[in-house]
Order: C-alpha cells, then structure tokens, then sequence
C-alpha cells in the first residue's frame, strides 16, 4: 500500500530510512558467526590450520589467508 506523504521531503525522509535499515542489515549480516557443517574448531575449514583465538572468538571459520583468498576470489566473480 502507498503512504500519502505530505511533500517530497518526507517521501526522502522514508527512502532514506530504507536505505539506512537495508545497509545496517547488511553489515549485521558480515558480523555474524559464520557456520558451516565440516567445521570443527579451532582448525580452518580449507586448509585445516590452527585457527587464532580472537578469529575463533569473533565467529570465523577460516584462517585469514584462505579468508583473504576467498574475499579475492569473490571480488573477481563480482567484475564479470
């Protein structure tokens, strides 16, 4: 249903609230603990190397090199 709105900086004050809720969902969305079923703690998930406690106490399942090479890879598949 459209809302009525009174002027067009109302109707901003509204696209700018869906703006804002959408981006904090998205960043709510990286911060979460990741999860996986083959992940056993504290080893990463792809190369199985000793996770360091402050990633394993911030909800990560990868070490930061295959973390890295994951962002990398998926930065790439976002240029085609």
């Amino acid at each position: 249903m459209l809302e009525r709105l009174a002027d067009e900086v109302d109707a901003a004050s509204v696209q700018e609230a869906k703006f804002t809720n959408a981006s904090i969902a998205g960043i709510q969305a990286l911060l979460a603990p990741q999860k996986h079923p083959d992940f056993v703690a504290p080893f990463c998930l792809d190369c199985t190397d000793e996770i360091p406690e402050e990633r394993l106490a911030a909800g990560r399942i990868r070490c930061t090199h295959c973390e890295s090479i994951l962002e990398q890879a998926s930065k790439l598949r976002r240029r085609k």
